[in-house]
């Protein structure tokens, strides 16, 4: 339950703009998170948009932040840019 309630607020606080998709993966307390739900809480990118990012990056959509390699990272923010 403590698990989903961090994933939540995580979420929010991208959603929000208070922390940057790039601050959320590189937080270690966020490794168990899916990069998918991650990435949807981005403004302006939905289930087609996270779903394109990831398999350009060849990330599957249940992939968790621990799992992601360096240039997968690198491409997922590329694509997200600034938000």
């Amino acid at each position: 339950m403590a698990a989903r309630t961090h994933a939540a607020r995580v979420r929010e606080s991208i959603r929000v703009g208070s922390v940057t998709l790039a601050e959320a993966l590189a937080d270690e307390a966020n490794r168990s998170m899916r990069v998918g739900r991650m990435l949807r809480a981005v403004p302006g990118i939905g289930r087609a948009k996270s779903t394109a990012i990831l398999e350009a990056a060849g990330v599957d959509e249940s992939r968790r932040v621990r799992g992601l390699g360096p240039r997968q990272r690198e491409t997922i923010l590329k694509h997200v840019g600034g938000r």
